[in-house]
């Protein structure tokens, strides 16, 4: 068994490494769609398109079950999962499940693309919850992390963004991938809790192999994933997308 998880760059790389460091025998593929990054602001109907064709790539590449590690990706799980007869996990749902059970005065607060948050998908399941909304747009984070932004700037950034009128909510939700490389500064500037992504996949255990791949520049993708290490990105050239 080998799970496919999918990015438009290195910010699933936070949950990858989680997933490492809790089934280490685990088999893993990583593709980060530089190519058409950033996902956050894409149209909907292209955006789905290529998630798909970027699902399909996966299974092409061995994959036999996804996860989608990309908030803005995980609202075409579904579509993915039908057109391809796989199991598809998110983030969206168990993100929110988790911050629904952190609040105490129902308030939360919700930093993530323009996409993730046009689409409603947070807000429904927090409704369902008895929990009020305060969105606020983090999408400058992914440039940011994805051309390796110095401290300052990472800081005035999150600044500006947490200068938004959150309600008084005592839930950050940090609803894209990417933000989890911004923590430190967000624990500066925030005193309540931080839910950052997560899922609820659990694959099963095999020989332990990961392989990276970009549909961008390799080296410019390993420049971005320096913070985790030394990151073995290969360039793949998907045909017919």
């Amino acid at each position: 068994m080998t799970t496919g998880v999918l990015d438009s760059g290195v910010g699933g790389l936070t949950i990858l490494m989680q997933l490492r460091k809790r089934y280490p025998q685990s088999n893993f593929i990583y593709l980060a769609d530089h190519a058409f990054c950033p996902y956050g602001t894409k149209p909907a109907g292209k955006l789905k398109e290529r998630v798909v064709d970027m699902a399909k790539l996966l299974v092409t590449l061995g994959a036999t079950n996804l996860l989608f590690a990309c908030n803005t990706a995980s609202l075409f799980a579904k579509e993915a999962e039908q057109a391809l007869s796989v199991r598809v996990s998110e983030v969206i749902t168990p993100t929110a499940q988790a911050a629904c059970g952190a609040t105490k005065n129902k308030k939360i607060a919700l930093v993530a693309t323009r996409n993730t948050i046009r689409s409603g998908a947070y807000r429904n399941i927090f409704a369902k919850n008895g929990v009020s909304t305060y969105c606020a747009d983090g999408g400058e984070l992914v440039f940011l992390a994805e051309n390796a932004a110095p401290k300052s700037e990472r800081l005035r950034c999150v600044q500006k963004i947490l200068s938004a009128n959150f309600g008084g909510a005592d839930v950050l939700v940090l609803g894209c991938t990417h933000f989890p490389l911004f923590i430190k500064y967000f624990r500066r500037c925030w005193k309540g809790k931080i839910v950052c992504s997560r899922t609820d996949l659990h694959p099963q255990r095999a020989e332990g192999e990961v392989r990276y791949f970009t549909t961008g520049d390799a080296a410019a993708a390993r420049r971005a994933a320096a913070v985790f290490g030394d990151v073995p990105f290969e360039k793949i050239l998907p045909q017919g997308v």
